[in-house]
């Protein structure tokens, strides 16, 4: 704090301590009570600069933590582009196919491998589970369902709304094939472009699982199948014969 006292015959602003105004020559009014009078003026600007630059730091807080929360709702909201590549018809005709001829060497007890690609996956899940909701309460509109196929890692996309909202999810994972058969171990959860919290990660894993609630004949297959060799946009797949529920 630096206090000032004002010349009576000039006006001019000295600083406290002085005992004539470096303006004029005359000398300055020391009384005590001048003094603080000049004290408390003095303490009161002070006071009302740190209120200003608290305000000012505030009001700064203010913008970031509401630009923190736009950019989050804009990241949550915004699709996360689309992921592997899409069938027609066709495709998935041809995956049915595949998946009967599977089934057939399941029941003969006898091995068959086969190749499948991305694009038949994508367009036979387009067919299977357009228009589901993921159960247990979550009133999620699913929309499109995606695989991208790679050789170290399987990429899941969900599409769809949340009431009014958009959302996609994204899950990553690899496939392996065990004493039960195939299954998927997902190592990452997203929501648009934000990563999901793991707390939350194993409850909307399980909710998304159940859109394929209803694939009894295809979950049966995987349960049965010996061989995952995955490779770009496909994977060869096989059964060694007959395998015991």
């Amino acid at each position: 704090m630096s206090a000032t006292i004002a010349c009576k015959q000039c006006g001019a602003t000295n600083r406290l301590g002085v005992l004539f105004c470096t303006q004029c020559g005359a000398k300055l009014d020391l009384t005590e009570k001048n003094v603080q009078r000049s004290v408390k003026k003095e303490r009161k600007r002070e006071h009302r600069e740190d209120r200003g630059m608290v305000g000012m730091v505030s009001q700064w807080i203010r913008w970031l933590v509401f630009a923190i929360v736009l950019g989050s709702m804009i990241a949550l909201v915004m699709p996360a582009g689309q992921i592997g590549e899409m069938g027609e018809t066709q495709d998935a005709e041809r995956l049915s196919q595949k998946i009967e001829m599977l089934r057939i060497a399941i029941l003969d007890a006898r091995a068959q491998q086969l190749l499948v690609f991305e694009k038949e996956v994508n367009a036979y899940l387009q067919q299977a589970v357009q228009g589901q909701r993921a159960p247990g309460g979550f009133s999620y509109q699913l929309k499109e369902i995606r695989v991208d196929l790679e050789p170290d890692q399987i990429k899941v996309g969900f599409g769809g709304n949340l009431g009014p909202l958009p959302l996609t999810y994204t899950v990553k994972g690899t496939g392996q094939t065990g004493p039960q058969g195939w299954r998927f171990v997902p190592a990452s959860v997203s929501i648009g472009h934000l990563p999901l919290p793991k707390v939350f990660r194993a409850r909307v894993q399980k909710q998304l699982a159940g859109v394929f609630g209803g694939m009894v004949e295809e979950q049966q297959i995987l349960k049965r199948l010996t061989l995952w060799d995955p490779q770009v946009d496909q994977v060869r797949i096989g059964t060694g014969g007959r395998v015991e529920p």
